[in-house]
Parts: C-alpha cells; structure tokens; sequence
C-alpha cells in the first residue's frame, strides 16, 4: 500500500489519540507506518520537540547544547519599543553586536523592526530572539485611566496583573479566546518572513510566570496546572492548528521563569513544549543604580543558584540561558563560577544606560571576555553565522556573471583547520580566509561556478553547506573552466538555503586582495 505522508493534522490527531501527553510515542508510531524513518525522528526529538522543524533551528538548539562544554556564552541585548538603539550603543561602545538581538513582538510593536533585526542576522549571524508581552485578552479590563478595553490596547499596564481567567482563555467560544487568538495571529503574520527565510528565532513567550507581575503569572488568575495547559495551548497553536496555516517551525521554544527558589518547577509545561530553560534575573526591581553594586541580586552566588536549579534532570538536559538581566555578567566569572549559560539578555533602556556609566568594569571589558562569543567575531558560531568578510550575495534567477573583491581577515587558529577541519579536505590551508555566504530560494535549484581567477596569491576554494558539509572544493584549476595555473574552480549545484563560499590561502604568506567571480545559473 501507499504510506500516508505525515501531515500537521494527522500528528495533531496521534496527539488528541495521546490525551496530549507522550506526544513523542505518539509521532514515532504514526511515523513507523510512513515514509520518514522513526530512527532520525527519534534522534532529532532529543533535542527539540516539534516533528516539523527547520533544519536550521535543530543546528542551533545542537550549537547552543554545545556551548556548556566548550565554557562559552552568547552575548545578548534586547530593544523595547521604544530605545530601540541599544545595540548601535554597544558596538559604539565595544566594536562589537551582541550574538543575539532581542526585540519586543507584543504592545503594538513596529513590524518594520523585524526587518531590521533581519537585516543584522543576514549582516553579522545576529540570531533574534522575541519577546512578547500579551496584552490581557478581557474586554472588561480597562486600560488605567481611559475606557479602552485591554485587547485594543498598547498599555504595558495591560500586560500586568489584569483578571483573567485562563481557562476562559484557551477555551473555544469565550470573547478572552477570540481576543488571545487574534494576538496569536498578529505573531505568526508579522515573523511569517523569518520562517519563510529558513531563520531561527528565539520565542520566549509567557515569561516570567513565576512572578505575580503579569496577568498570565503567579497566583494573580490561576493555578499552575492553568499556566501550564495556556502554554501548551499556544504550542499547539503555532505548530499543529491555526486559522491562517502558518506555522513557525524556526521557533526555538524558550521557557524562562523569574527566578524564585524551587517555585518554577509547577510552571513547567513539560520537556515536549520546551527548547531551551531560562531564569530572569535582576538586581533590583527598580531600575539599576548608578554604578554597579558591590554584592547586587544578580551575584555569581544567585546565578549559581538559579543555573543549579535548571540543571536539575527535571528540565531535560536542555540548554540554559540567562534570559533577562539588568547587568551584563562577566562571562569568565560565570565560567569560573561553574555557571555555563548558552545566552545572555541585558535589558535595554536604563539598563544598558547603567551598564554603559559603570566603571566596574566598563562594557568594553565585558565584551572583550575570551568566554564571551559577539558578532561580527562569532567564529565558533555553527554555519548560518560564520562571519562574513565578503558580501552575502542572493542567487539571482537568471545567468549572471558577478565579480567579488576583498581582502580575508585572519580568523582566530585558522578556520579550515581547527574549527571546521572539512575544508581542508582539497588541501592543507594554513593561510587566512574570506568567507561568501549565497542564499538559493527555497524550492529552487542554482547552478553555480565559481573561479578566483585574477587573484595574486595560490588560492583554495571550497563550498560548504550550514552543516558543514563539503559541496565543492578546488586547489589549482590548472586549466579547468578556462582558469590556470594556481588559481581555483568550483562548479556546483546548489539547492533551496544558505551555501557559503571559502577562498583560502594555501600558503601562511598567502593572502591579500581576493578576486572571486561568480555565475549563476537556474
């Protein structure tokens, strides 16, 4: 017989067949019988839950599980609405971006800002992450001081401690569910893009659950079993059933709880709903002093505390974050200190304000930690953020011929042989490289030669997939294409994602300005 392709419907029917419970068993079993194969299946729900995601997400879930061993952190910085600048003031500040961008999704955010952080992911490999306060869905609440209902409302004060019963709110019929699902809606049409793209994003709903500051929180409108089945109702949501078909598989589902001794645990939705762990953490409710405190809430001590308590099995195994913070943490303390997490988040406005007039030490030295990863540095980022020193260049859809100069920058160890040893398969490379990232749209093929022809120095030249996988590679051309001597050739044919080009030096001395030149065809 034909084996039925596993579709969202039929995993969400094995789901509903579950009682919603052991959502893995139930997917392994429909795909038993299918055309994919249990055994990959099972290897990618280790490290994340829904059936469908993107290639690129699961490579980042791998690369942020990685980073504890290897004692490193992401650096973070978030932008509200409204001091929407913060990481400009750092690269002022440090030279450097923040290795992830987080920016508000909720309160009537600007959706042209997501094209904006776009644009840094595609410049500098800066991954996004999305913040979203969800205004309270009760028409009855009102926003402090006018007669505007909550769900029309920017208000953050409809984001804190409005009544609402959250049953009423994941129950179909009720005005709080037409008004959650509409807010729902409005996320998936405005991040429609980053998944179009293949981008993974960081989703960091409901947070801080474990306070009593938002509606959705701590003893304000419900138990913790009623958190718990409103988080698994926007999962399901976004993965398995909505109105408009569109479904964000380059989420990477991040729980973070204010950090309250052994309180978090109740609130937790389960290691099938969940990517990543995280804690928010501050050291005063009131915005930060002026200079740095000498034993502030944010200690190593506390931080331990909080990263002890994540790492319990309870919560899988999975990554650790530091999802909010006022002062940005030396990264070589925490290292030192045991505490191993994937990211952090500084928060932005009077925050980073303070972190900038802080003496002790200055955000230059923190980012400048050799625990600390940042863009455009990210070397030891997986392939979707190497740093670019050439241009990122779109695979047209016609023939065209495209010349590309600049000169490498010397990446720390050398790349080819210590961090991505695959691209010295065509030869031993110990001179510097210059990297050029090509997308090819989804769906579509391209045919691409490549030569680097015109450069003054004995070149290699390699292309390689975002999991680092060899698709082309070429010493000296000695002929081939029309390109001799000690110049290189590659021809390729590249599917639908991102591809990346590598001109490397053969020799140490071997380096200086690249000629690459490029041909497409579809």
């Amino acid at each position: 017989m034909v084996s039925p392709a596993v579709t969202r419907s039929s995993v969400a029917r094995a789901l509903q067949l579950a009682g919603g419970m052991r959502i893995h068993s139930a997917v392994l079993a429909l795909t038993a019988w299918c055309s994919f194969s249990a055994t990959v299946l099972l290897a990618s729900s280790a490290a994340a839950y829904n059936p469908f995601m993107l290639p690129e997400s699961k490579l980042t879930i791998t690369y942020l599980q990685s980073l504890a061993a290897r004692n490193l952190t992401l650096s973070g910085q978030h932008e509200d609405i409204w001091f929407d600048q913060s990481i400009d003031i750092v690269f002022q500040d440090t030279g450097k971006y923040p290795a992830i961008r987080g920016v508000e999704v909720g309160l009537c955010a600007d959706p042209a800002r997501l094209q904006e952080v776009y644009q840094t992911y595609l410049a500098y490999g800066t991954i996004p992450a999305l913040t979203w306060h969800v205004v309270a869905p009760n028409p009855a609440d009102k926003e402090p001081g006018t007669n505007i209902a909550c769900p029309d409302s920017c208000s953050f004060n409809c984001v804190h401690d409005q009544p609402v019963n959250l049953q009423r709110v994941i129950t179909a019929g009720t005005i709080e569910n037409t008004n959650f699902n509409k807010q729902l809606d409005r996320v998936l049409q405005q991040t429609k893009f980053f998944t179009d793209k293949h981008v993974p994003v960081i989703w960091r709903p409901l947070h801080e659950m474990t306070n009593t500051h938002f509606w959705w929180g701590w003893s304000n409108n419900g138990t913790p079993a009623d958190f718990v089945a409103l988080w698994k109702y926007v999962y399901n949501y976004f993965v398995f059933d909505n109105p408009l078909g569109i479904y964000p598989d380059n989420f990477i589902w991040t729980w973070a709880a204010s950090y309250y001794p052994g309180k978090a645990s109740p609130f937790y939705p389960g290691n099938a709903y969940v990517d990543v762990v995280g804690t928010d953490l501050y050291s005063t409710s009131n915005g930060c002093p002026g200079t740095i405190p000498a034993t502030p809430k944010t200690s190593y001590v506390s931080l331990q505390k909080a990263y002890g308590d994540l790492s319990d099995p309870f919560y899988g195994g999975k990554p650790i974050a530091l999802t909010e913070t006022d002062y940005i943490p030396d990264t070589d303390k925490l290292i030192s200190n045991g505490i191993k997490f994937a990211w952090f988040m500084a928060w932005e406005g009077q925050y980073l304000r303070c972190n900038l007039g802080s003496t002790v030490p200055s955000i230059g030295d923190l980012y400048s930690r050799a625990n600390m990863i940042s863009s455009p540095n990210m070397g030891d980022q997986f392939g979707v953020a190497i740093p670019l020193t050439g241009p990122t260049t779109a695979a047209p859809s016609g023939s065209t011929t495209t010349s590309l100069d600049t000169t490498p920058t010397t990446f720390n160890n050398d790349y080819d042989n210590v961090k991505y040893p695959n691209w010295g398969l065509c030869a031993g490379s110990p001179g510097p490289e210059s990297v050029f990232r090509i997308d090819v749209p989804w769906g579509t093929t391209s045919h691409v030669t490549l030569s680097t022809a015109g450069t003054s120095y004995d070149t290699v030249l390699y292309v390689m997939d975002v999991y680092n996988r060899m698709e082309g590679c070429n010493d000296d051309a000695l002929g081939a294409g029309g390109v001799s001597g000690l110049a290189s050739y590659v021809t390729a044919t590249l599917g639908g994602g991102t591809h990346y080009v590598v001109v490397d030096g053969y020799w140490s001395t071997s380096r200086g300005p690249t000629s690459l030149k490029v041909t497409y065809q579809p």
